[in-house]
């Protein structure tokens, strides 16, 4: 009898667990259901603020946005006044500023921008196909993303790209590259 009564007790429990466990299973599946569906209302807002974003003019100065994608970075001021050249194979724009530092910006860093840069083995190639980066020189590299650089810096930077004439919509990042400026008597004497 007392066994009896022990294996109904333990058939109870064992049934208790088995209703529990799938209970629990429905509930895992139903909050599941309503993460993915809160999920994809939260990306659906995301869009529609960042469409609504795209048609804005998010950059009007191309150059100042460039300088000030450097600001908290740099001891002096960045103040960039022209467009010195854009290489299209490599989605790169050289700007300068007014006191003579070159910025290169392009969605590479600097060792892949030197690799995608160098030039042919003729003098006259090196002379035509001078690079945006000289090893020679101090230089200062800051990557900027959606990560660090704000919420809509992708249309920014794509917005900046256009102002420029380069492609930057699929990149994912950029690299801002800054460089001492010239010495000219130096550079006088080497040609």
């Amino acid at each position: 009898m007392i066994e009896s009564l022990l294996f109904l007790n333990f058939a109870a429990i064992l049934l208790l667990a088995a209703l529990l466990s799938f209970y629990n299973l429905r509930q895992a599946r139903a909050l599941e259901q309503a993460r993915s569906a809160l999920e994809d209302w939260v990306m659906l807002q995301i869009r529609r603020h960042r469409e609504a974003k795209a048609k804005e003019a998010l950059v009007p100065e191309p150059l100042a946005w460039a300088a000030a994608q450097l600001q908290g970075d740099l001891d002096k001021p960045l103040e960039l006044i022209a467009v010195q050249r854009v290489a299209v194979d490599v989605q790169g724009v050289e700007l300068t500023a007014r006191d003579g530092r070159r910025v290169v910006v392009a969605p590479l860093d600097a060792a892949a921008l030197r690799r995608a840069q160098r030039p042919g083995r003729g003098r006259l190639s090196q002379a035509f196909d001078a690079s945006f980066l000289d090893r020679q020189r101090p230089l200062l590299s800051r990557q900027r993303s959606l990560l660090n650089a704000g919420d809509t810096f992708d249309l920014e930077a794509a917005q900046a790209g256009r102002h420029f004439n380069v492609d930057w919509s699929e990149a994912r990042r950029l690299w801002f590259h800054v460089l001492a400026p010239r010495n000219r008597a130096a550079d006088g004497a080497s040609r």
